[in-house]
């Protein structure tokens, strides 16, 4: 209840109303890796950025192969642009007990694109499709946003296609590629790809007429 309130304060900007419900947190499960991490994320908030990657720093003392810490401490250093730490980070993170390369490397993806990166975003993406069956939709919409900054509309055309129409990346990719395609031809088609499992899609019947227009 504690944490729900205070991400509901944080929502509306009050990070030091969630600050305070974090140490209250901290007196009832005190030496746990939670109340640190809603602080942190109430510093966040604050703009206190050094002060809520400490916090996180404190939470991997206590655990220090907890995934969730340790993406957290990478985001937070990403957010003060120090590149290196955020990427050596993300290699402890694929490095620990049960480590998790899918979820570093596309963090590391997300990093890259944020970076203005596309050429190693995509190849990031592309060493897991190269021994990974499946990986989540998320994947798959980074990858061709890379190409499409890479103005590779083929390959960016190749990976969207292997979204599934229910995926919830479904739409945003397709409409992606139609924001890119300069032929009207084209983006007609890219729209009713979207509209045929999803006729009521405001943004793709916004598309399309504006193409008739």
């Amino acid at each position: 209840r504690i944490v729900e309130i205070a991400q509901l304060w944080m929502k509306l900007g009050h990070g030091d109303r969630a600050m305070a419900l974090a140490k209250a947190l901290q007196k009832i499960v005190p030496g746990t890796v939670e109340p640190l991490m809603l602080e942190s994320q109430a510093l966040t908030v604050m703009k206190k950025f050094s002060a809520a990657e400490a916090c996180l720093q404190t939470a991997r003392t206590i655990q220090p192969d907890n995934q969730t810490v340790l993406l957290a401490i990478a985001r937070s250093q990403a957010n003060r642009r120090e590149w290196n730490r955020a990427v050596a980070t993300l290699g402890e993170l694929e490095a620990t007990k049960g480590g998790n390369e899918i979820l570093a490397k596309m963090e590391l993806a997300g990093f890259y694109l944020r970076w203005g990166l596309a050429r190693e975003s995509s190849a990031v993406i592309e060493s897991l499709l190269s021994h990974e069956t499946q990986l989540p939709p998320r994947a798959y919409l980074m990858c061709a946003q890379a190409y499409l900054v890479l103005d590779d509309r083929v390959r960016a055309r190749a990976v969207v296609e292997s979204l599934s129409a229910t995926s919830q990346y479904f739409s945003r990719a397709w409409l992606m590629l139609a924001s890119a395609e300069p032929k009207s031809d084209a983006r007609m088609a890219i729209y009713q790809r979207v509209l045929t499992p999803r006729p009521s899609d405001v943004t793709a019947l916004g598309g399309e007429m504006m193409t008739l227009i």
